[in-house]
């Protein structure tokens, strides 16, 4: 490793600090693949300005499977030595962007926050009690992490409108405050209010699937196609830069899962083990996440 004195500095913080053994290896790992680099510019990629950073990352010096992981943990070195005063450490590293965030940024969410005014900006924020409160808990079906194979068959009678959870298959999912008003209409409601219509309610097909409409109970597919075209349609509008999928959605629900644990002082590593987030466990899914919508980028 290159300036090896402050690197295992920084790896006995890591491991220090609650790290997993498996995040110290790749720590180690990230450190080991920059060393050329680094012997070539004459300096620790800490001190590197921010044309020297992007050449690094532009040549390839981190390409493979763990990509975002290890240009993370490079991110939280350089914090590091910033923070601890290692001469010449500059944060001109944190300015550097990598291909691709943008267009993750808008297929994947941040938050529950965050989903809703994306949905807003597809559905209008005054639709209350219309058709499209249907895709509406569609996505926040998968922001808890529902199978997109079960959700045509979730009826009132698994809805816990006190508790915003549904029971599917012995297990319990806690939607977002934020789905209460269109989950609990679904559950409630046996028609839809009608925009600029003849008639005053569109009446749904009788039954009590949540997702059920005026025709009947649409498939997992026709959900997922019109979902997607409803987000075409608001994007050639100009209303919103988003193209959410239910997948998208869930992928998203489970890194925030993550982030809320790593912020809370657990290694992303520890919380996938231990199944504290279980769809999608990945951590360079998480990391890709977690550098798209991070503010200093």
């Amino acid at each position: 490793m290159y300036n090896q004195d402050v690197k295992n500095q920084f790896l006995g913080f890591y491991h220090d600090g609650g790290r997993m053994k498996s995040s110290v290896d790749k720590a180690a790992a990230a450190f080991r693949l920059t060393e050329p680099f680094e012997r070539r510019e004459g300096k620790d990629l800490c001190a590197m300005d921010a044309e020297q950073a992007g050449r690094m990352i532009s040549e390839g010096v981190l390409s493979g499977r763990s990509f975002f992981t290890m240009f993370s943990i490079l991110r939280h070195y350089v914090r590091w030595c910033v923070e601890n005063g290692v001469g010449g450490a500059s944060t001109d590293f944190l300015r550097v962007s990598v291909p691709g965030l943008e267009k993750i940024r808008n297929q994947e969410v941040f938050s529950d926050l965050d989903l809703k005014r994306r949905l807003d900006e597809v559905y209008g924020e005054d639709r209350h009690g219309q058709s499209c409160e249907v895709y509406r808990l569609y996505a926040w079906f998968a922001w808890a992490g529902i199978d997109p194979k079960s959700v045509t068959g979730i009826t009132a009678e698994q809805f816990d409108k006190n508790s915003l959870s549904v029971k599917l298959g012995g297990r319990k999912y806690l939607l977002s405050p934020l789905a209460g008003g269109t989950a609990v209409f679904l559950a409630e409601s046996d028609s839809f209010a009608v925009e600029n219509h003849a008639y005053k309610s569109l009446p749904r097909v009788p039954g009590t699937v949540l997702l059920r409409n005026n025709r009947g109970i649409p498939t997992e597919d026709s959900l997922k196609k019109r979902f997607a075209a409803d987000f075409a349609d608001a994007r050639k509008k100009g209303r919103t830069t988003s193209a959410l999928t239910y997948e998208s959605i869930a992928d998203s629900s489970f890194c925030q899962t993550l982030y809320r644990y790593e912020c809370a002082g657990m290694d992303p590593d520890e919380a996938i083990s231990r199944g504290e987030a279980e769809r999608g466990a990945s951590r360079e899914l998480y990391e890709r996440w977690k550098l798209a919508f991070d503010r200093t980028l």
